[in-house]
């Protein structure tokens, strides 16, 4: 698909850019945490993993907090927007949208080193996602570390999603409408359904392992 192309050459770009190892920069805005610097491909899937492992929400896209961020964007608050994106990203560091939405932020306050670090971190975590196979098949499904990701990806990809299933295997089907036309896309889900059956059974050592969907 052409536009997929496009995704991933510009994602290429992102990381590459990564890899020159550039340092971290202070902000413009006075008392806002520190911008990071990027990582490559490798180190964000690891951050994924980390984060994972020792996070037990991963709802973290419909914690009040987080929309509250999104609410300062939608008043054209811009300093409070990048200073509470930078405290929400210090302890969710792997949230996407968010890391797009500092780098708007930083972009109208016209910080552009922020503005481009946090777009990289935004690709970054994009390809990390996307980094294990093409997302069209259960088999070469695309392993997310919760739900927020999974709408990470089709909401870039400008994918609306018309049904969900899901599979056996804990792999979520996504029917989706794109540039008019009908694409299914897939995700590993098993991480996220993980930490789901582990709230709901804290007597469990592990949490257990959650119930596959019955065969279709």
């Amino acid at each position: 698909m052409p536009g997929l192309t496009k995704v991933f050459s510009v994602l290429a770009l992102i990381v590459l850019m990564g890899l020159a190892g550039v340092a971290t920069a202070q902000p413009t805005v006075s008392g806002a945490p520190p911008v990071p610097p990027i990582p490559n491909t490798d180190v964000f899937t690891q951050m994924r993993l980390d984060f994972a492992q020792k996070n037990s929400n991963s709802g973290w896209d419909v914690d009040p907090e987080r929309e509250r961020l999104f609410k300062t964007i939608q008043d054209k608050d811009y300093v409070n927007a990048f200073n509470l994106a930078g405290v929400w990203l210090e302890k969710t560091p792997v949230d996407a949208p968010v890391h797009h939405l500092r780098a708007y932020s930083a972009l109208q306050l016209g910080d552009y080193p922020a503005h481009f670090r946090h777009l990289a971190f935004y690709y970054g975590l994009l390809s990390s996602i996307t980094a294990g196979g093409d997302g069209r098949s259960p088999e070469t499904a695309w392993k997310v570390i919760a739900v927020a990701e999974e709408y990470a990806v089709l909401r870039h990809l400008g994918a609306k999603v018309k049904e969900q299933s899901l599979l056996v295997g804990m792999i979520d089907q996504m029917e989706c409408d794109l540039d008019g036309q009908s694409v299914t896309f897939y995700f590993d889900v098993k991480i996220p359904m993980a930490k789901v059956h582990e709230m709901l059974n804290p007597q469990e050592p592990d949490g257990g392992t959650p119930p596959s969907p019955p065969g279709q």
